[in-house]
C-alpha cells in the first residue's frame, strides 16, 4: 500500500472498526480465545510452544495482509460506486 492508503488503513483499523464491534462480544470472544490458548499451552512441551509462537506470528502476519487487501478492495468498491 502507498503512504496515504496506509494512513487510511491505520485510522480505519484503530478507530473506525471498533465502532462496528460489539464490546460485549469482543470481550467474550477475547476471553474465550485466551482461555483456550492457555489450556493448549499447558499441554505443550517447550519445543511445541516455540513452534506455536512461530505459527501465531505467521498467522498474525497473514491476517494483517488479508485485512489490508480487504480494506483496499472495499476502498476500490467505494470509488466504483461513487
Amino acid at each position: 500500500m502507498n503512504g496515504p492508503m496506509q494512513v487510511l488503513f491505520q485510522y480505519t483499523s484503530e478507530q473506525l472498526v471498533r465502532s462496528f464491534l460489539s464490546p460485549t462480544q469482543e470481550r467474550l470472544f477475547g476471553r474465550r480465545l485466551d482461555a483456550l490458548e492457555e489450556s493448549l499451552l499447558g499441554t505443550m512441551t517447550d519445543a511445541q510452544k516455540d513452534l506455536w509462537d512461530q505459527w501465531r506470528g505467521a498467522e498474525t502476519d497473514y491476517d494483517l495482509l488479508y485485512e489490508q487487501a480487504l480494506f483496499q478492495a472495499a476502498f476500490a468498491l467505494a470509488r466504483e460506486l461513487g
